[in-house]
């Protein structure tokens, strides 16, 4: 099972065999495995042009964009990768509507951000709903966790405003901006709004949540920890990064945090509610910096 509990979007997704599923910029997608000490590829050619991130379901299959449709589609890679034939497309998305930017699911449930600043879940047992934001949001990221609650993440902040710097509660009137970085979705419907530092507007790229429902956003070089069912980040445990890794790819495996940082070429693993490294993984001289994360 991926490290992120039904993973969050990617170009690359690790499936509970083993293989990873790889979308390079050739539009073509390869399936990767290690046995018996070599790496067996199967690659796939797809037409229309896929494009990432990639998404899994926890069951294997996993799901791609389709820029022709403006559609999700649905592969099962057993024993090779191959197009099941469900093509997800409506509300937000499809023929004259929303291009897929990411994705996330869980065993039955698909959700997908698009360029038209919407939100929509298909769900096997409801009707398609979309959700629509502002005109001009953008999305950086999707997740599902492990409660099946969907959460998004704004490339595009929203300003708000609070009494104080302390403050949590919104104050339409006061001095403090927070911006809102973050939406959760419980039960398929609109919950929580998650907001940023006070006084900071950051470039965020990444959302995780641990299975203690501890939420983790990368933000313009630093993690925001959010402590479980609060919506302001909790300040004394935010994780600073190298200065220059503002897009830190982020995923969960129990209650650990794992961060990767491309300009050092590692990946760090931190104690869930902690700013406590517990170690880091540096790779070989000479080989790209780490930029998705997947652990089983």
């Amino acid at each position: 099972m991926p490290i992120s509990p039904w993973g969050a979007g990617g170009n690359a997704v690790v499936l509970s065999d083993g293989s990873a599923i790889i979308l390079p910029a050739t539009y073509d997608i390869h399936k990767l495995r290690t046995a018996r000490g070599e790496i067996a590829l199967n690659t796939f050619s797809t037409y229309p042009p896929t494009i990432g991130p990639l998404a899994t379901n926890g069951l294997d299959n996993f799901f791609a964009i389709d820029t022709k449709f403006r559609a999700v589609d649905e592969y099962v890679p057993h024993p090779k990768v191959r197009h099941k034939g469900v093509r997800y497309d409506g509300g937000g998305i499809g023929h004259g509507a929303g291009l897929p930017t990411h994705m996330a699911a869980d065993s039955s449930d698909l959700w997908v951000t698009a360029d038209n600043a919407t939100v929509t879940h298909f769900s096997p047992s409801e009707s398609v709903q979309s959700w629509t934001y502002p005109s001009g949001t953008v999305f950086a990221d999707a997740y599902v966790d492990a409660s099946s609650n969907a959460w998004v993440l704004f490339q595009s902040a929203l300003p708000t405003y609070f009494a104080d710097d302390t403050s949590c509660s919104p104050e339409p009137s006061g001095p403090v901006t927070r911006y809102a970085i973050a939406a959760e979705y419980v039960g398929g419907q609109p919950a929580e709004v998650l907001y940023g530092q006070a006084g900071q507007n950051p470039v965020v790229a990444h959302i995780a949540v641990d299975e203690n429902e501890r939420v983790y956003v990368s933000a313009s070089h630093v993690i925001l920890d959010f402590d479980p069912g609060t919506q302001c980040p909790d300040d004394a445990l935010t994780i600073g990064l190298n200065e220059k890794n503002v897009l830190a790819p982020l995923a969960t495996y129990a209650a650990d945090l794992y961060v990767a940082d491309p300009v050092a070429n590692a990946i760090d693993a931190y104690q869930g509610g902690t700013t406590t490294r517990l170690w880091r993984f540096t790779q070989p001289t000479g080989q790209s910096g780490p930029v998705s994360i997947h652990v089983q």
